[in-house]
């Protein structure tokens, strides 16, 4: 069973189950009011119990809404049950006015309290009785003061009635409000003894005949099942006895029909006060008994858990209880300290102290015990141990020792800076290595053009002697080769300087412009292969780059669309916005690229095969230099083509800013 009260299940209910139960505690509260109205004792004018009150204030904790409704319902039928009764219409409409007010006090002032859950179960309950009284104290007061309007006197009907209404709400309403695991019964044999002993007290006390002042002695029959059989069971017990003693005291038994002899106020008000002292003070056992158990249990789970904890964690624990001189006495040690710390203890007295071995024993926070805490590291066998050593409890006199092991972490942290220091020199070693590559490149390149540029001249001079066919023939080859190599010198040292990190100083450029520049610088060698070649250009198209960088990109690229297009083909170069960045493409219609190729023709010495001579043509460091070049200005480039119908080389670069828009035009 859930810890939900009753009134809770409901309210948490369907709609229409919360009605129809609500409407039953409203239509038995008028069947009750009814009978208790029959039952008055001959010349007294109030009910000896009024359970109305209780099944009020249940209707109230159980409804959602329409709070309003039930008080007018509660005020309508108390009136009309006091009419049946034979009571006058106006005192019995006041007599349904001060039961909806007692019902509306108690509930104003437990709504904000009313939970699913008992979180301080004692402090709900006294908060319950508190606003049971101040209610019966407001009920009471109007239906005393209405009737003094007859001529009955104000303060025994005060009692009389206060008493009735608070016995009813606090015996009723708890059955709504405490949990409802709080009915179920866990010890069956002791419930049945303690039931019988309950039956027995009651005869000897309320017996026809018996007048002795011993109604106390109920009070430790009811107490043994409020300390040991819960709030539920003494709940229904409470009101068993209440019944029973009302009843064997009309019949003539116990002392208050003695003390109230031809009194029957007196009598009801004995009653009351005897049923209300019973609810309340068992009622408040339980629940103070239950909030024990319920503490207890919090604690021994949490001793439990913490227990456990020490028990299964791979730190080791010692706590140690400091006696006179150097001796401890062991209160607790885990599984890991014994096995981290192997021969911790030098000796075991025959009173179960240890004297411990000198290495802990000589430990700052050990030998010199002080309120702070000292850690330090040491070797103990095979393992490396990070130590804590603090005082804990009020008066310092115990002491928790925690070990543990950072042998493998103090490895791997010794492994790891071994790694990254050789990671290190690696690093400058290749960093140097690569200096000296392009040194050496730079340093040949140079070496190599001089006597390539004097071959390369002699070659040109001899072109416009009278040579022989076969001379000229061998003078031709000498001269495509120095070329190719004089060519090959170039891309070397273009390299050499990329490589060298030189300072990169992007400026605002048309790259319209660039692309005519290109098509101008290229139009002689298209002339001479019979290419077609031509520059679509709108407004010009600002970006930041760098002018002579662009300049070798789009000369590069125009170059390679003259060189495998054939006669007769025709080379485009358009230059157009997308997006936020500037587009030029260079489109021939050649013979295109294999695709199995396009993906290495950006490797350094990758050439492609020229479709009408069969060689690969070019140094294969072209392509490689134009994505260096537009790496460095933040751009990109590729190549598209199906290998049938010519090829698209695409170049994007970031639009210029305004304000450096602004700044190259001040330049110009």
């Amino acid at each position: 069973m859930r810890r939900e009260s009753l009134t809770v299940l409901v309210r948490n209910s369907a709609d229409s189950r919360r009605v129809l139960f609500v409407a039953i505690l409203l239509a038995l509260a008028f069947v009750l009011a009814i009978l208790m109205s029959q039952l008055r004792f001959p010349g007294s004018s109030t009910a000896p119990w009024w359970p109305a009150s209780g099944l009020s204030v249940l209707a109230m904790l159980s409804a959602r809404r329409l709070h309003w409704l039930i008080l007018g319902g509660v005020t309508f039928l108390t009136a009309i049950a006091n009419i049946i009764s034979g009571t006058e219409w106006w005192i019995s409409l006041l007599f349904g006015v001060a039961g909806a007010a007692e019902t509306f006090v108690v509930y104003a002032i437990m709504r904000r309290y009313h939970s699913a859950e008992w979180s301080s179960r004692s402090g709900w309950i006294v908060r319950f009785v508190l606003a049971t009284v101040l209610g019966g104290l407001v009920g009471g007061t109007i239906a005393a003061g209405t009737l003094v309007l007859v001529g009955d006197q104000f303060l025994p009907h005060l009692l009389s009635v206060s008493a009735s209404h608070m016995s009813a709400i606090i015996l009723i309403g708890s059955f709504g409000i405490v949990p409802l695991n709080s009915y179920r019964v866990r010890r069956v044999g002791e419930l049945c003894i303690q039931f019988l002993l309950l039956l027995v007290t009651l005869a000897v006390v309320f017996i026809p005949g018996q007048d002795h002042p011993v109604a106390f002695l109920v009070f430790p029959v009811l107490a043994w099942a409020a300390l040991r059989l819960g709030v539920g069971v003494v709940l229904i017990q409470v009101a068993l006895v209440s019944v029973i003693a009302v009843v064997l005291g009309a019949l003539g038994g116990g002392s208050f029909t003695t003390a109230a002899e031809d009194a029957p106020s007196l009598f009801v008000g004995l009653n009351q006060l005897f049923t209300l002292s019973l609810s309340i003070s068992m009622l408040l056992l339980a629940t103070l008994r239950d909030d024990h158990q319920a503490m207890l249990q919090h604690l021994r789970a949490r001793a439990e858990l913490l227990q456990g904890s020490l028990v299964s964690a791979n730190a080791g624990f010692l706590l140690l209880g400091r006696e006179d001189g150097n001796r401890f006495t062991v209160l607790e040690a885990n599984p890991a300290f014994e096995r981290l710390l192997k021969g911790w203890s030098a000796q075991t007295h025959d009173d179960g102290t240890r004297t411990l071995a000198q290495d802990l024993a000589e430990l700052p926070g050990v030998t010199k015990p002080s309120d702070e805490r000292w850690s330090g590291s040491m070797w103990w066998g095979t393992h490396q141990l990070e130590l804590l050593v603090a005082p804990v409890g009020d008066e310092r006199s115990t002491l928790l020792v925690q070990a543990l092991d950072v042998t493998e972490e103090r490895r791997a942290k010794t492994a790891m800076e071994q790694a990254l220091r050789h990671e290190r020199e690696l690093t400058s070693d290749m960093r140097k290595l690569s200096v000296q590559k392009d040194e050496f490149v730079a340093s040949v390149s140079h070496e190599l053009r001089t006597p390539v540029t004097s071959i390369l001249g002699y070659a040109e001079e001899l072109e416009h002697s009278d040579l022989s066919e076969e001379d000229r023939e061998l003078l031709e080859v000498v001269t495509r080769n120095a070329r190719r190599l004089a060519h090959l010198i170039d891309d070397l040292l273009t390299l050499s300087q990329m490589s060298a990190a030189t300072p990169y100083s992007p400026s605002a450029i048309d790259l319209g412009h660039a692309a005519r520049e290109a098509v101008s610088d290229q139009a002689h060698a298209a002339a001479t292969k019979h290419v077609s070649l031509n520059a679509v250009s709108a407004a010009p198209l600002m970006v930041l780059a760098d002018p002579l960088l662009l300049h070798s990109v789009m000369t590069n690229l125009v170059s390679n669309a003259i060189k495998f297009s054939r006669p007769g083909d025709s080379v485009t170069v358009r230059v157009e916005t997308i997006g936020s960045e500037a587009v030029a493409t260079i489109v021939d219609t050649g013979p295109g690229i294999d695709p199995q190729e396009i993906g290495r023709v950006f490797d350094r010495f990758y050439r492609i095969v020229d479709a009408e001579s069969g060689h690969r043509a070019g140094t294969g460091l072209g392509l490689p230099i134009v994505r260096e070049l537009m790496t460095r200005m933040s751009g990109s480039v590729w190549l598209d083509s199906d290998g049938k119908n010519g090829t698209t080389a695409t170049v994007r670069l970031p639009l210029a800013t305004a304000a450096a828009q602004d700044q190259a035009r001040s330049l110009e």
